[in-house]
């Protein structure tokens, strides 16, 4: 998959008052019933939304290893990740040397052919799975070109790397920080794609500032 420049994440509070009505009903006047009676109000009920919660990149789910059981099953599953960017998020090692497969489209017949592809050159499945995967590579990296043309347009500008880390079903986004910047949890640029994003980004800091020439 493409390669992904770095990592990580913020939130913010949203909430709702419910409204209470109170209604007054009137007798007939003649009928010798009681006067005016009120119905009873109804509480007043508060509701909110679940605030966003901040994912802080720490390191990956699976570590890379060089000991790849198979480099030509790698490549094979790789290339066929990469043409069905849709249903799959990525594919990446394991430290035990085996390849996992996110699938974020289980029902979707491209798995079916992902699994025919397995069995062939990985008999008996020994060195390869799957995992379900809440976002596919996609809808990652659809994310990764939203906050791209936002920093086109000019926000943004503390971000110093960002891109999809399938591994962590997210885009890493990583965030220049001095020692006297606010905190990931209290940056502006964090708490906004959070807001926008929700848990399909994490964040991660660096006091280098990266460049081009840098990386």
């Amino acid at each position: 998959m493409k390669a992904m420049h770095a990592s990580i994440v913020a939130g913010l509070l949203a909430g709702a008052v419910g409204v209470a009505l109170a209604v007054t009903a009137c007798a007939p006047a003649g009928t010798g019933a009681p006067g005016p009676s009120t119905v009873m109000a109804k509480p007043v009920v508060e509701t909110s939304t679940p605030t966003p919660v901040i994912r802080l990149y720490t390191q990956p789910n699976f570590k890379g290893s060089e000991g790849v059981a198979s480099s030509v099953l790698a490549d094979k599953l790789n290339e066929f990740a990469w043409n069905h960017q849709a249903v799959l998020s990525g594919v990446w090692p394991t430290n035990e040397g085996t390849l996992v497969v996110g699938v974020a489209r289980p029902e979707d017949p491209v798995v079916a052919q992902l699994d025919a592809l397995r069995q062939k050159l990985d008999p008996g499945l020994k060195i390869s799975r799957t995992i379900p995967a809440k976002y596919s590579y996609a809808q990652l990296d659809s994310i990764r070109e939203g906050i791209l043309a936002s920093m086109t347009a000019g926000k943004y500008a503390d971000i110093n790397a960002w891109g999809p880390n399938p591994t962590d079903d997210a885009v890493c986004v990583e965030i220049f920080r001095t020692g006297t910047d606010p905190t990931l949890q209290q940056n502006a640029t964090v708490k906004e794609l959070v807001q926008t994003y929700g848990d399909a980004v994490e964040f991660s800091e660096s006091s280098s500032r990266l460049t081009a020439a840098t990386g």
